[in-house]
């Protein structure tokens, strides 16, 4: 639970359970959060606010649709305000949405239908790392499948812009070939390559975020334990450095 933004309240747990958090007095037009975790299925059968003065709020800053893959889900956070995602959203007020799939961001056309029918003022998008991984699409396939998946979200997002993040840096994997001969460093050139692509056709509400700059290679090899996944720490970095290009993403005329 955040509290004008600030974590107040953690809880953990497993089964069904009820809590109940005193919040004490708080001042005229203080702002509650409640946070769902990040990682397992969750079943809310009632979340209630009580006290004198409390209100639903209607929010009205810009709506982010970030996709991706555990990379954007998150998993290893220590909760839900601490997501990478989550951090940028509160540092610059955003409403987020976040579609991180771990293992599962596959260009898959339920993701893209769902991207398509979600409102957005600007979209962020994750992608490579899962088709790395699973050798999903190979050096013929890749591009094409990310041309037609970006394609599709533009025509239902006309006016957004969309940033584009290629693989984050993951040191044993950059020029180890996967099972169709495809190295992580060869989805993050293609990605690039077709978001270079569409602007040159002349659509300049994309943008090319490159992941690998996020973290220095020394930074990959001490924030991601298992070199794929960043720690708690590794996601706070990850928010302080997108941040600010997403934000700039966000604000493009």
């Amino acid at each position: 639970m955040l509290v004008d933004g600030k974590l107040a309240h953690r809880v953990t747990s497993a089964g069904r359970v009820s809590y109940e958090l005193a919040l004490g007095t708080l001042k005229q037009g203080t702002s509650v959060q409640l946070g769902l975790p990040q990682f397992g299925t969750v079943r809310i059968r009632e979340a209630s606010l009580r006290g004198e003065g409390v209100e639903s709020v209607t929010e009205s800053d810009k709506r982010w649709l970030t996709y991706g893959s555990s990379l954007t889900h998150c998993r290893q956070a220590d909760g839900p305000s601490e997501t990478w995602p989550a951090l940028v959203a509160n540092r610059y007020g955003w409403q987020l949405t976040s579609l991180g799939f771990a293992g599962d961001c596959q260009l898959d056309p339920a993701s893209e239908s769902t991207l398509q029918q979600l409102s957005a003022d600007f979209i962020s998008l994750c992608l490579g790392i899962n088709s790395y991984s699973a050798a999903v699409f190979s050096e013929r396939s890749y591009a094409s499948q990310v041309l037609g998946f970006l394609a599709n979200i533009r025509k239902a997002h006309p006016l957004a812009p969309i940033a584009v993040i290629t693989p984050m840096l993951s040191l044993p994997r950059e020029e180890l070939p996967n099972a169709v001969g495809m190295t992580l460093r060869d989805y993050r050139d293609a990605t690039a390559a077709v978001v270079r692509v569409l602007r040159e056709r002349g659509d300049h509400g994309f943008h090319c975020l490159d992941g690998a700059a996020v973290f220095t290679p020394d930074e990959a090899a001490e924030l991601m334990p298992d070199t794929l996944h960043p720690d708690n720490t590794g996601y706070r970095l990850m928010a302080a450095r997108l941040g600010p290009l997403l934000s700039a993403v966000a604000n493009t005329p």
